[in-house]
């Protein structure tokens, strides 16, 4: 999670709750222990190291230099932004454009009342902001990339058929989508906003929730699992994590493509990013790194189900299907109380369509890339 001016907001201590939830952390590993384990959906294999490696690898040389000159660019974005007042609707654009990670700003103290207020200032798009009313600051969710657009696409749909087996048991729920949850308990006056969710009709939380994090931290990953769990006093049953890792990523930051400064004030930007995306693919580069996807089923009970855990895939190295297995949800958990739903008919997670749909995207990754730097190039030059 990359962080604005200004100290850097510590992680609340994981409590138990009566939600039971129970996830904690160990400090060397960032890794969740006591959570009970689940067997992955691999089969028929054992994990390679590659499977095994550490998220975010931020000591390469390559990542740490990306990770200089992006804290870089949010520093200038922020340099004349003093106040919440200064934060414009074009600067949390400019800012989302810097890094696909979330943006904590706590360069400055924002109450609740100047968060609603900015809010209706900037208008009803804002998809991806954040509210952490404990440490007064703003959080902005990661860009939504190919692949997170990607991810989040496929478990809709899903949702959508779990939205179908509850409604036939009696519990009406819709689909949602970037909606504002306001959360109680320890995390009271925050605001949370899922990539996807379902929720019953009168309720005032979320059933079930999507996270879909690109190269965060596997401790922010959970704590945003514990503030829905615990911030909607129990009543969120199911938090479904997508964490995708991306390293060794291309620094693209000195790449001129054989282009003059005339060229990027005269060329029109659809005909700038073909002209860059074609001078990679003659150079044999490729602009997205290597990835291990991890998804993780966190009920309220307790029970945090790691269905795949960091599986690695890049270009030429594929993840083989035959060692991916569905998993079933636990669809009964979900019914509210004194429900009563048939879980002979199992509803299995779309885990071998979510890794085969990414897995076969870095081209449409690339692209989407490529036109970023173009728009960027396009503003420095105008």
């Amino acid at each position: 999670m990359m962080t604005g001016v200004g100290p850097v907001a510590e992680p609340f201590p994981f409590q138990q709750h009566a939600s039971k939830l129970a996830l904690s952390f160990d400090a060397a590993s960032r890794a969740p222990v006591n959570a009970p384990r689940h067997p992955s959906a691999y089969k028929y294999t054992s994990k390679t190291n590659g499977h095994r490696t550490a998220l975010s690898d931020l000591s390469h040389p390559n990542n740490m230099e990306q990770e200089h000159q992006i804290q870089n660019k949010i520093e200038q974005i922020l340099d004349k932004v003093h106040s919440l007042s200064d934060l414009s609707a074009d600067k949390v654009d400019e800012l989302r454009r810097v890094s696909e990670n979330s943006i904590v700003i706590n360069k400055f103290k924002v109450s609740p009342t100047e968060y609603h207020d900015w809010l209706n200032k900037i208008g009803n798009d804002n998809r991806g902001i954040e509210f952490d009313a404990q440490n007064a600051c703003l959080i902005l969710k990661g860009r939504s990339g190919w692949m997170h657009e990607a991810a989040t696409g496929i478990i809709y749909i899903f949702f959508d058929k779990i939205r179908e087996r509850l409604s036939a048991a009696g519990s009406r729920c819709f689909l949602t989508g970037s909606t504002d949850c306001s959360l109680e308990i320890n995390f009271v006056g925050s605001i949370k906003q899922p990539d996807a969710s379902l929720m019953e009709f009168r309720a005032e939380w979320p059933v079930i929730v999507l996270e879909v994090e690109i190269s965060e931290t596997t401790r922010k990953l959970f704590k945003d699992a514990q503030r829905w769990l615990e911030g909607s006093d129990g009543n969120t049953k199911l938090v479904i994590l997508v964490d995708i890792q991306e390293k060794e990523r291309r620094n693209t930051s000195n790449d001129k493509w054989d282009l003059s400064e005339n060229d990027f004030r005269e060329i029109h930007h659809r005909t700038l990013s073909r002209r860059i995306l074609q001078w990679y693919r003659l150079k044999g580069i490729r602009v997205v790194g290597d990835f291990h996807l991890s998804v993780h089923l966190c009920y309220n009970d307790g029970d945090n189900h790691c269905i795949l855990d960091k599986a690695a895939f890049s270009p030429g190295r594929l993840i083989d299907l035959t060692t991916i297995e569905d998993i079933p949800l636990r669809l009964g958990h979900l019914m509210p109380d004194g429900g009563h739903l048939d879980e002979d008919r199992r509803l299995l997670f779309p885990l071998k369509n979510l890794v085969d749909t990414l897995q076969h995207g870095f081209e449409n990754t690339e692209i989407d890339r490529v036109n970023d730097l173009a728009t960027d190039i396009k503003k420095k030059y105008f």
